[in-house]
């Protein structure tokens, strides 16, 4: 047996109700997520049963019960194809904008209808307002800082120059820069600049520099040295030990030039030379 559908909207409706039902509909139209939806009409007819109707009544019902309204299928799949085809666009700021601007013409909210409010040319285009989400506007500083990175390494130029890891001048083509990354163009842009930096310095400067990196490099590497054992113990002889001398560092050369080596490395090239110097007065760091 068929249940008859006795909402406002499922039957014949009078003249009074399509009046109310055009009062709601008025209330509606601004908000176009919540248009063109038949259950949100009932929702809110439904609310206004008990008493006089007006579109301040309406408004003030439809903002105590919008929770319970459903968004329009069609505004939902017109802003998903909308922002499929401009993706830097897709912000709820965007969609308030949007939705505002056909508000006043009544239009509703569709592809053809968002396409056209986003071209510069048509009246009420709103693209100048428009905002580029957080992967956008990343892309675009990206963007910006590899133009700059590849004129610095360039100086706009089809070529530049560059030394190699033996020293050697070699020339690059400039066109190559535009494969890499944000990262190796950092790089490169870090080498070439100090390369310029340093052969733009007199040569004495230069060879005052050079000096000074060198002072430093060593400090850094004595710096990560094990301080030196009061005595030498023998690899692999647990318990075996002997002072430090300039005999037992003679024969450790002489025997096992690898150990020799190793001692080097582990406490420093200095600390073993003091020692055979000194003949083993340096035993301690």
């Amino acid at each position: 047996m068929r249940v008859p559908d006795d909402s406002i909207l499922g039957r014949q409706l009078t003249f009074l109700e399509e009046q109310k039902l055009k009062i709601v509909r008025k209330a509606l139209s601004d908000f176009p997520a919540y248009r063109g939806v038949q259950a949100n009409e009932n929702v809110i007819l439904g609310a206004c049963q008990n008493g006089p109707m007006s579109l301040d009544v309406a408004r003030a019902a439809l903002n105590q019960i919008k929770h319970q309204l459903v968004v329009s299928p069609a505004y939902l799949d017109a802003y998903r194809i909308f922002f499929e085809a401009h993706p830097e666009f897709a912000l709820e700021a965007n969609m308030r904008l949007f939705d505002e601007a056909p508000c006043d013409s009544g239009e509703e909210i569709s592809v053809d209808a968002l396409e056209d409010l986003f071209h510069p040319g048509s009246p009420s285009s709103v693209r100048p307002n428009l905002s580029l989400n957080a992967e956008a506007l990343k892309a675009q500083a990206d963007a910006q800082e590899k133009t700059r990175l590849i004129v610095d390494i360039s100086r706009g130029q089809s070529t530049y120059t560059a030394r190699d890891r033996y020293g050697k001048t070699q020339t690059y083509r400039t066109a190559e820069l535009d494969g890499e990354s944000i990262e190796r163009l950092r790089e490169i842009a870090d080498i070439v600049l100090e390369q310029r930096r340093f052969l733009a310095m007199p040569l004495a400067d230069q060879k005052k520099e050079i000096n000074t990196a060198l002072k430093q490099q060593w400090t850094e590497k004595t710096q990560k040295q094990l301080p030196l054992p009061s005595e030498y113990e023998v690899p692999g002889k647990i318990g075996v030990k002997y002072p430090w001398s300039r005999a037992l560092l003679v024969r450790i050369h002489t025997q096992a030039p690898e150990e020799y080596k190793r001692l080097q490395r582990a406490y420093g090239e200095q600390t073993i030379a003091d020692i055979i110097v000194n003949n083993g007065v340096a035993v301690t760091q």
